[in-house]
């Protein structure tokens, strides 16, 4: 009779064990699996961010090829974005109302 207390005791602590053990697996298994996902989605918009900036390094070689064979485009964007004129010409500001 002690053998078959302590054979059903022995697999009673063998089951609690079984699931805690399988309990902490699944846990783990499951962070990793939310991590793969945050990881995939992070990937996901820095691929975007690398098309987008692909797509803006094109246009500013572009750019750059115009500025280099017309020397008005940069003395037009300097009279547009710093307010910068020629020797001939004069700037007039008018105040809002």
């Amino acid at each position: 009779m002690a053998n078959t207390r302590h054979g059903k005791l022995s697999n009673i602590v063998f089951a609690i064990f079984f699931i805690i053990i399988m309990s902490v697996i699944a846990k783990n298994i499951y962070i990793k699996h939310k991590q793969i996902r945050e990881l995939s989605k992070e990937s996901s918009l820095i691929d975007k961010q690398i098309s987008y900036m692909s797509v803006k390094i094109k246009q500013m070689n572009r750019d750059i090829k115009i500025a280099k064979s017309d020397p008005h485009v940069i003395q037009n964007k300097a009279k547009d974005n710093l307010m910068m004129i020629d020797k001939n010409e004069s700037i007039m500001i008018f105040k809002d109302k």
